[in-house]
């Protein structure tokens, strides 16, 4: 996985020479073997249809671009400070009981939201909360998710 710090401008284009004037950067996510194998490119519309279903929710991450053709496919999502698996193996610490309900109660109201829309994430794991800043956790990576039995998914 690629991640670089995008500018993204209005129009959801980005360019890398403003990357040091960046106030809202993003994280580019390729998928290097999608226009190899079936497998990946349903993953990929998967995450692509599910992201822009699930937008503007406080819990779940962004999606501010994304781009498939015959030569590359990669999403682009708001960035993320670090994954809440980094964050608890740098700790000196272990959790407080107040830090504990504050993270689960963001992820359970993620799950909420991603379940009220007739999502199911299918891939919960640390690694998949991205944590930004004043401790606000936002769950990632809805390739493995199911569908709505409306979404087309691209078929």
């Amino acid at each position: 996985m690629d991640t670089i710090k995008l500018p993204i401008t209005m129009d959801n284009t980005y360019d890398n020479e403003d990357s040091e004037l960046c106030n809202n950067c993003a994280r580019r996510i390729d998928f290097p073997s999608v226009n190899k194998t079936g497998e990946s490119l349903e993953s990929f519309t998967v995450e692509i249809t599910a992201l822009k279903e699930l937008k503007e929710h406080e819990n779940v991450v962004k999606l501010l671009w994304w781009r498939l053709d015959a030569t590359q496919a990669f999403i682009v999502l708001e960035a993320a400070e670090m994954d809440f698996y980094d964050h608890l193996a740098e700790r000196e610490t272990v959790l407080s009981q107040e830090e504990i309900f504050k993270f689960t109660s963001q992820l359970s109201r993620a799950l909420h939201h991603i379940h009220s829309m007739g999502f199911v994430h299918g891939d919960v794991k640390l690694e998949n909360m991205l944590l930004f800043p004043d401790d606000v956790v936002k769950l990632s990576d809805f390739g493995a998710c199911c569908a709505p039995k409306n979404a087309s998914f691209g078929r």
